[in-house]
């Protein structure tokens, strides 16, 4: 962020607050209509990880919570249902 003008930094030291957090890219929602399994590859930024969150209906955990997993750029999920309405796909 420093090259648009914004540094923060702690107790007078080098530490940068602003750049030390990681670009993090939206790579996809996968909504609970689009069907209860399924895998997706990505182009993954370089240097990124690939990662998800679940959002669910409610706001909290469901107890019949979906399967991810995560093999290099690809996910792969089943029992995605009506308590788990998106799976937020990220990489970072």
């Amino acid at each position: 962020m420093a090259e648009f003008g914004a540094s923060i930094y702690v107790n007078n030291s080098d530490y940068d607050v602003v750049n030390s957090f990681l670009p993090t890219y939206l790579m996809d929602i996968v909504d609970y209509n689009g069907g209860t399994s399924g895998n997706r590859s990505y182009d993954i930024p370089p240097d990124k990880t690939l990662t998800y969150e679940l959002i669910s209906r409610n706001g909290f955990a469901a107890a019949n919570q979906p399967n991810v997993s995560i093999n290099g750029s690809t996910i792969t999920w089943s029992n995605l249902n009506a308590a788990y309405v998106q799976l937020v796909v990220y990489a970072g």
